[in-house]
């Protein structure tokens, strides 16, 4: 018996009802495609645009958001889709001034001001202590960390606890001893310190923690320190050479370097230089020829890590500056227009350079350049954190962002003739001095009085 055969009705329906499927999936697959990259339909206007996706931050309080001069009810931590093209943002809170940055916001992509950091309406400047100039005061490059006296007696300041108790540091070497140079490790959790004992030279390292002193004299004999690095001293004997003195080894070992060094860098971990034979960086472990700046000689150099690589900066008179992922050969960005350097942001990200026009910063995350300029000039310039930088524009210590942006007047210059800005943030520590009653005086300037 023969079954029963499908009419052609039958079929008829099987195939529309697999076109209509496969209608609705495309339909479907290019709504989502379109929404993924930012594309929206508005129902009202009929009118199809891009746009991205806008997230705000904000330190230390959470703040009222408004965009392009309308408030969105809203505060930070903020996160809205808004169209593709130029935005006003602003950050409002009581107590505190406005922040305010115009970002371009871009079809299908993330915005992400994770950095903006609210000041206090008012900044109040408070005594720490008080010292004769005599005295020797050092700040470590975190801003956790001072060292003040003189040998054979030192202190120790933890700035970010202001309620603790000095510690007191006494250098061998009897009343005869004098600090001569302090060189702080770019962690600044240790200090070398140079002492002069009639006509001779006695090293220790300091550890700011607990003050406990280690004796590298020996291991430094016949060496001039140039900079404290982890573990190793970087050091010469001649005037153009480079050494690294491990003091902490079993024998305290020595590695040299270069016997021509024309200009070096270090950080914490690495050394990079230029001498005769190129441009070399010693990683804690080997020298390493960096390939990837053929015939470039730098006058300014600059060593820096991100994202776990890394980086070179340089600053040659005739090809401006280079920076490059010193192990891969197709990671260079040249930049003719740099007449300067400034230096790498403390997380790696930022890499700013002065111009004949103004100043220019690479960001090697997105691979963006932000070029900028001011009103009136601003010099002594150095990075405050990881997108913040200090400067001194005129007789005013001021704050501004990676871009330019957002630049605040801190303080008077007159009222700190050294400044350094705590890791965390939360404060600037001021050195004012009297010379006519021969004191000068340590500072804070709370910039957080309050957190989320």
């Amino acid at each position: 018996m023969l079954g029963h055969q499908p009419s052609f009705k039958h079929y008829l329906y099987v195939a529309v009802s697999n076109i209509v499927t496969l209608v609705f999936v495309a339909v479907g697959t290019f709504l989502i495609v379109a929404l993924a990259q930012g594309y929206r339909y508005d129902v009202a206007s009929g009118e199809v645009s891009l746009s991205g996706l806008l997230r705000v931050e904000s330190n230390p309080i959470t703040a009222e958001v408004f965009i392009d001069g309308e408030s969105t009810n809203e505060r930070t931590s903020y996160k809205e889709t808004i169209d593709e093209g130029l935005h006003s943002v602003e950050l409002r809170a009581d107590g505190y001034r406005t922040w305010q940055k115009d970002v371009q916001i871009r079809g299908g992509l993330v915005e992400w001001l994770r950095y903006p950091r609210l000041l206090p309406q008012e900044l109040k400047q408070e005594a720490v202590l008080a010292q004769k100039i005599s005295q020797e005061l050092t700040f470590g490059p975190n801003g956790r960390y001072a060292l003040r006296g003189s040998a054979p007696q030192l202190e120790v300041l933890d700035l970010t606890n202001s309620s603790s108790a000095p510690r007191k540091v006494t250098v061998p070497g009897g009343e005869e001893s004098q600090l001569s140079s302090v060189l702080w490790s770019d962690s600044a959790s240790s200090a070398l310190l140079t002492i002069k004992n009639n006509t001779t030279n006695q090293y220790y390292v300091l550890n700011a923690s607990n003050g406990e002193l280690i004796n590298i004299t020996e291991a430094l004999e016949n060496f001039t320190p140039l900079a404290l690095m982890e573990d190793v001293v970087l050091a010469k004997r001649a005037t153009n050479d480079l050494w690294v003195v491990d003091y902490n080894s079993a024998e305290s070992t020595v590695r040299p370097l270069s016997a021509s060094v024309s200009v070096y860098a270090n950080d914490q971990h690495s050394v990079v230089w230029q001498d005769e034979n190129g441009m070399f960086i010693w990683d804690g472990e080997q020298n390493i020829e960096v390939e990837t700046i053929d015939d470039f000689i730098a006058q300014e150099l600059d060593i820096f890590t991100f994202e776990g690589e890394i980086y070179v900066a340089g600053v040659s008179k005739d090809r401006g500056i280079v920076v490059a992922n010193a192990l891969n050969t197709q990671s260079v960005r040249g930049f003719t227009s740099a007449t300067g350097l400034i230096g790498a942001s403390k997380n790696g990200q930022f890499i700013t350079f002065e111009t004949k026009t103004g100043y220019t910063t690479y960001d090697l995350d997105r691979s963006r350049n932000f070029q900028f300029e001011f009103d009136s000039p601003v010099v002594d310039i150095y990075w405050a954190d990881g997108f913040s930088l200090f400067g001194t524009q005129a007789g005013k210590l001021v704050l501004f962002e990676f871009d330019g942006a957002n630049l605040q007047a801190i303080t008077d210059k007159e009222e700190a003739a050294e400044a350094i800005i705590s890791d965390s943030g939360r404060s600037l520590y001021t050195v004012s001095r009297n010379s006519e009653a021969s004191v000068e005086v340590l500072s804070q300037i709370s910039l957080i009085v309050q957190d989320n």
